[in-house]
């Protein structure tokens, strides 16, 4: 049975990797343009939200100061993670939760229920990627953030009572010399950049050729019905399912669609999913991040159906093109240059790009 379904399993791969590849072959525009938007949104809204935390959460572990806040009280470890997690990106969070268990300062099942807590958009992505381009106030910002931010830490309340074990045994060496520290992060964040923003790219492709194959309308209909939502911004919401980034597309400027946003945001979408999968690689069980992940969509799709009310109260929301993007990058070149200072900095160290050392 276990031999029939790994074979079932490989099947399934094998033909949508065949679906993929005749996909590229036979709607070469399609895909180009697909290509295109997730450059864009990787170069405008992507590397200037998250690359800079990256590389923070990386010193923050490699320095050894989590490490010392985990040895001085768990209770404060954790929520020194889930703090930056909150501000810093998606990744971010299950990434240094997976380095401390990994050095054996964190039980695997604590980080396991944390992780899916240590999660969030951020607000630089809130604003850059959600606020400037859906409204035209950043009212609508800070309620998604209240909502996301609320549920995660009603998940992390939760994740601290049920886990009450004792730290794991520090096996770790001392602290890294800071300089050190700081050039293993800044290699580890521009791998995981890299890694994050090819899976935007592979998933507005993915996204194209579900949408051309007509599944993503498929899908939307019902949702249409059920939500009451226009079967355009339905299949528009599912897109953003699959990638969060893709919520930018979602109509402009309609009040009704931010507790489907402040839900979508806080999911983070399978892209997101995969991107956990990269960074923590068997240290944390995405099965049960992607359930707790479900778990917090729900709390902020409540949160905000509660608080979107008062707090947009009286606020007058035009389509967000009639002002421009205040916290999207304005211009390519600051990411660009990123990459290249990034690329200078280990070309000086001669170290190759490689993830961040565990203490």
């Amino acid at each position: 049975m276990m031999k029939l379904k790994k074979t079932a399993v490989s099947a399934l791969k094998a033909a949508l990797a065949a679906a993929a590849l005749f996909y590229c072959l036979t709607r070469t525009a399609a895909v180009r343009e697909a290509v295109s938007e997730g450059i864009e949104r990787c170069i405008y809204t992507v590397i200037p939200s998250l690359y800079a935390m990256l590389i923070l959460s990386g010193l923050l572990t490699g320095s050894g100061l989590i490490s010392a806040i985990y040895r001085r009280s768990q209770v404060l470890g954790d929520l020194a993670v889930f703090t930056v997690s909150q501000f810093a990106g998606y990744p971010v969070g299950a990434r240094m939760l997976a380095a401390e268990a990994a050095a054996g300062r964190l039980s695997k099942r604590r980080a396991e229920l944390l992780a899916g807590a240590c999660c969030g958009a951020g607000p630089a992505f809130v604003f850059g990627c959600i606020s400037s381009k859906l409204y035209s106030s950043d009212r609508a910002g800070i309620v998604i953030l209240i909502s996301t931010v609320s549920a995660n830490a009603i998940l992390v309340v939760w994740a601290v009572f049920r886990e009450r074990s004792s730290p794991a045994e520090d096996s770790a060496a001392a602290p890294e010399d800071v300089s050190a520290a700081f050039t293993d992060a800044v290699a580890g964040g521009g791998s995981a950049m890299t890694g994050i923003c090819f899976m935007v790219t592979a998933f507005s492709v993915l996204t194209a050729m579900l949408r051309d194959a007509g599944i993503i309308g498929v899908i939307a209909h019902p949702i249409s019905k059920i939500s009451g939502m226009p079967e355009a911004a339905a299949a528009r919401a599912v897109c953003a399912f699959l990638d969060v980034t893709a919520a930018e597309r979602l109509p402009a400027g309609d009040i009704t669609l931010l507790p489907v946003i402040a839900g979508l945001v806080s999911f983070g979408g399978v892209c997101v999913l995969m991107q956990v999968a990269a960074v923590v690689q068997e240290q944390i069980n995405m099965r049960k991040f992607a359930v707790s992940r479900l778990a917090a969509s729900s709390l902020s799709f409540a949160v905000c159906k509660l608080i979107a009310p008062r707090l947009m109260s009286g606020e007058a929301v035009t389509a967000a093109a009639l002002r421009p993007a205040l916290h999207a990058a304005p211009s390519p070149v600051p990411s660009v240059m990123l990459i290249i200072m990034t690329l200078a900095v280990l070309s000086e160290s001669g170290k190759p790009f490689r993830k961040p050392r565990s203490n």
